[in-house]
This record gives C-alpha cells, sequence and structure tokens, in this order.
C-alpha cells in the first residue's frame, strides 16, 4: 500500500502538524454538521473543501490518484446539493 508523501517540516501555518490537523478535523466535523442540518448549503461547502483538497494534492503532485477520489466525491456533494434543493421539504431561509 502506499502512503501519503510527509514532507519533514513544519506547515506553512508556522505550527507543528498536529495542530493543523486538530483545526482540519474541527472544520471537517462542522461542515458534515452542516450537511445533516442543511444539506443545501453544507454540501456545496463540502464540495468546495474537497476542490481545494484536489488542487493541493495537484500542485504537490503524486497523489493522482487520492486526487481522483477526491473528484468523486465532491461530484457526489454537490450532486447531493442538486438534490436536496429539489426536494428538501425545508427550503432555504426557513
Amino acid at each position: 500500500m502506499g502512503q501519503l508523501p510527509r514532507p519533514h517540516r513544519p506547515t506553512d501555518f508556522g505550527h507543528q502538524r498536529p495542530h493543523v490537523q486538530l483545526v482540519v478535523g474541527v472544520i471537517e466535523i462542522v461542515a458534515g454538521l452542516i450537511v445533516l442540518v442543511r444539506p443545501q448549503i453544507g454540501a456545496y461547502i463540502v464540495g468546495l473543501w474537497l476542490l481545494g483538497i484536489i488542487v493541493n494534492l495537484l500542485l504537490r503532485g503524486g497523489a493522482y490518484d487520492i486526487a481522483l477520489r477526491d473528484f468523486g466525491l465532491s461530484l457526489g456533494a454537490f450532486a447531493l446539493a442538486r438534490i436536496s434543493a429539489e426536494f428538501n421539504p425545508r427550503p432555504i431561509g426557513v
């Protein structure tokens, strides 16, 4: 099994990697809760987040399989947003 490349340097934010991973994890949990409550908004947030991950992976290079997987997940997120906007009994703003 291949592993993601791990650079031996702190992140660009000047913090150590575990702290950045913790913040990213909290952001992803909040995005998931938004999808749970308001999928027509939260799914777009998750889809855009995944597109950001794809750009990051493509710029770093070497993780094209993971970028392709995340592209499929982003398509699913955008499809969820469209479907939930069409069939959700509680429209945005209510």
